[in-house]
C-alpha cells in the first residue's frame, strides 16, 4: 500500500506542468510563488523564499522581514512547499536520504518494482526497511521563529529522570494530554526525552511507533531565526546530535545569500 502511494506521488510530479517551469536561473535568485506538491525525481534547482511572519492566519499575520531564509534545491529534495503570492504564509518539507544526502524521491523511484522503477546512477535500490531508517525530514514554517520552543524544552524541568546514556534525559509524563512537554502523547507508545548539546539551548524529542516502518522521532532545532522540525526513524535516536548537525550542514549548504 505505501509503495501505491509513493508511486502515485511520483507519477503526479512527472505528469505535473510545473515541473519544466519553475527552474531557477543560473544568475540572480527567483522564488517560487506556487504550490509544489508531491515527490519528484527532478534535480533542476528551483528556488525558495522563506519571509518570517506572527501567523499563518490571514487576520493575525504581521510580517517580519528581518526573517528570510533563502534556499536553492533541487526539486527532487522537496516533498511540499505551500505557499502564498503574499510573502510570510510558507510551509516547506524537505526529505534526504541521510547516508548519501540524495533526495529521498530518487531512493523511492530506483527502489521500486516493475514498470515504475527507475534506473539513476549512484542511486541505490533500498528495502522499504532500509530506506526508512535512513530518511530524515526537515519542515519549515514562516510562523515558527528561533526560539519557538524554548519554553516547551523548559517545562520538561518539570518531570525529567535521570540523566541517561548520551544526555538524553527521559521525562516521566503524565496521564492526560496537554500542549506541555510533560504530557502524555497522542500515540499510545509515545516516549519524551530532553536533549542537551553544548552550546545550543535543550530540546525535546518525541518517539513512537517502535522502530517499525514510519519516521518516529521528531524535534527541532534553530537556524538562521528560523525553527526547524527535524524527522527520522527511532533507530537513530543514539545519533541525535549528529543528525541535527545534519539538519544545519544541509541547510547551509543550500542557502542562497544576497
Amino acid at each position: 500500500m505505501r509503495s501505491r502511494k509513493v508511486l502515485a506521488l511520483l507519477l503526479f510530479a512527472s505528469a505535473s506542468p510545473w515541473s519544466h517551469g519553475l527552474r531557477a536561473e543560473e544568475k540572480g535568485f527567483h522564488p517560487v510563488s506556487v504550490n509544489l506538491l508531491g515527490f519528484s525525481t527532478d534535480r533542476n534547482p528551483v528556488d525558495i523564499e522563506i519571509v518570517g511572519s506572527t501567523s499563518l492566519v490571514p487576520h493575525q499575520h504581521q510580517l517580519e522581514p528581518d526573517r528570510v531564509l533563502r534556499l536553492r534545491l533541487d526539486r527532487a529534495y522537496i516533498t511540499s512547499f505551500l505557499t502564498e503570492t503574499a510573502p510570510g504564509f510558507s510551509i516547506l518539507d524537505i526529505s534526504i536520504d541521510q547516508p548519501t544526502t540524495l533526495p529521498q524521491a530518487l531512493i523511492a523511484a530506483v527502489s521500486l518494482q516493475g514498470r515504475f522503477h527507475k534506473d539513476i546512477a549512484g542511486v541505490p535500490a533500498l528495502t522499504p526497511d532500509e530506506a526508512i531508517r535512513r530518511h530524515v525530514a526537515l519542515a519549515i514554517r514562516s510562523d515558527l521563529p528561533n526560539g519557538s520552543f524554548s519554553n516547551y524544552a523548559k517545562g520538561a524541568a518539570e518531570c525529567v529522570q535521570e540523566v541517561g546514556n548520551n544526555d538524553l534525559q527521559e521525562l516521566k509524563l503524565l496521564p492526560s494530554f496537554g500542549a506541555k512537554a510533560c504530557a502524555r502523547t497522542i500515540q499510545r507508545d509515545g516516549r519524551k526525552w530532553l536533549a542537551r548539546r553544548e552550546g545550543a539551548a535543550p530540546t525535546v524529542i518525541e518517539c513512537h511507533g517502535g522502530g517499525g516502518r514510519v519516521i518516529g522521532c521528531s524535534t527541532s532545532f534553530d537556524y538562521q531565526k528560523f525553527a526547524v522540525e527535524l524527522r527520522f526513524h527511532q533507530s537513530l535516536l543514539p545519533k541525535w546530535r549528529e543528525l541535527i548537525a545534519f539538519g544545519e550542514a544541509f541547510l547551509s549548504s543550500r542557502q542562497v545569500n544576497r
